[in-house]
């Protein structure tokens, strides 16, 4: 894997008969530190975009960290409940996750997770989601 990297994030509402899916596709780095690969990206502009996000994976879980406008560190691992502030310029939210499904597919130049999770803000469930995310070298 080289350090200039391509990430491709794909999230949908499994709730939604015909959910429309959520997709970011950004510049990034890519390190491998202490047994975990290290990915940053910047979101896109808009609204609420330009944001800095880090993933941190290994075989057993990931953790996304969100930095700018929206600030959290969320976990994904499979059997696991967690449960993180999510703020916004609006106002704070709990949100809790439950990963049912972490897959971490590693080759050469690219990582591939596919995961699938039960999100609850403040309490109240949202919906189950999937979301995939696939980490290339930069060609």
């Amino acid at each position: 894997m080289t350090k200039d990297v391509m990430v491709h994030i794909r999230g949908v509402s499994l709730e939604e008969e015909n959910g429309v899916p959520v997709e970011v596709t950004a510049q990034g780095q890519y390190y491998y530190k202490n047994f975990q690969h290290v990915v940053f990206y910047q979101d896109p502009e808009g609204e609420h975009g330009g944001g800095k996000n880090m993933l941190k994976i290994t075989p057993e879980k990931m953790v996304m960290k969100k930095s700018g406008h929206l600030e959290t560190i969320m976990e994904f691992q499979p059997g696991k409940e967690h449960l993180c502030d999510y703020r916004t310029p609006y106002g704070t939210m709990k949100v809790h996750t439950n990963t049912s499904r972490y897959d971490v597919t590693e080759r050469e130049h690219s990582i591939e997770i596919q995961m699938e999770y039960g999100l609850s803000m403040n309490g109240a469930y949202v919906s189950a989601c999937r979301l995939n995310i696939m980490i290339e070298s930069k060609k």
